[in-house]
């Protein structure tokens, strides 16, 4: 049998500075939110300078947080993900950070955020057989990266979230993998296209697919359906 595979480089200096900039924007976001109440008290100038600061703060962050991937990332990211064939740990990681930014589905009043390094030091300390089937590899992969918090308001810091964020960011996650499961588009609209329709399914499903966290092989299965049926 063969020894199990090292998985990856460690994160390299984009992904940092990455997640500074994601939480920067965070960060601006939540000021704007936590000062609306006393915003009315100020000068209209005063008022206006303090809006445009903080709206600056979180375009920066959204132009600067989601890394540049095309379809060629997409596809090696989930050859990665099933059997390890031209694909790496960093066209994963890059892929969810660019599934993480082009949806807003748990950001609605969420203050989440997703780290790359977190994700990128993850997989560079797994280690899986060579033997394993698709799924059970993929299946692996997603709870390696939802065991080590890389989303969360502090990622890879805070010991864990609330029951029904937590399970709301792991809804996240494996919604990406079964965008990553499926077989793969011809551009990267119809990748961001297909990346909506996995989301969309697995929230429509997703009593059904959180019961399943706790067990690997039901978690490949589920997975498995999903991405056959979409």
């Amino acid at each position: 049998m063969r020894p199990p595979i090292k998985l990856g480089p460690p994160p390299n200096i984009q992904q940092p500075l990455r997640d500074i900039l994601r939480g920067v924007g965070l960060f601006a976001e939540m000021t704007e939110e936590t000062l609306e109440p006393a915003a009315g008290f100020l000068p209209g100038p005063v008022r206006d300078t303090f809006r445009g600061v903080l709206t600056s703060l979180e375009a920066v962050g959204a132009r600067a947080t989601t890394p540049q991937v095309d379809a060629k990332t997409v596809t090696q990211a989930s050859d990665f993900v099933s059997h390890e064939k031209t694909g790496s740990a960093q066209d994963l990681v890059q892929a969810l950070a660019f599934a993480w930014g082009k949806t807003s589905a748990l950001r609605n009043e969420k203050h989440f955020l997703f780290s790359e390094v977190v994700a990128a030091r993850a997989l560079a300390n797994m280690q899986l057989a060579p033997d394993l089937t698709p799924r059970v590899r993929c299946a692996l992969i997603f709870k390696t990266l939802a065991n080590a918090h890389t989303l969360g308001r502090m990622p890879g810091v805070e010991p864990g979230l609330p029951a029904k964020d937590q399970t709301e960011v792991e809804l996240f996650l494996f919604a990406a993998f079964v965008w990553l499961s499926t077989e793969r588009a011809a551009s990267l609209n119809e990748e961001e296209d297909l990346l909506d329709l996995a989301l969309a399914l697995t929230m429509a499903k997703s009593q059904t697919v959180a019961q399943t966290f706790g067990d690997l092989d039901r978690v490949a299965t589920v997975l498995n359906d999903l991405a056959d049926h979409l």
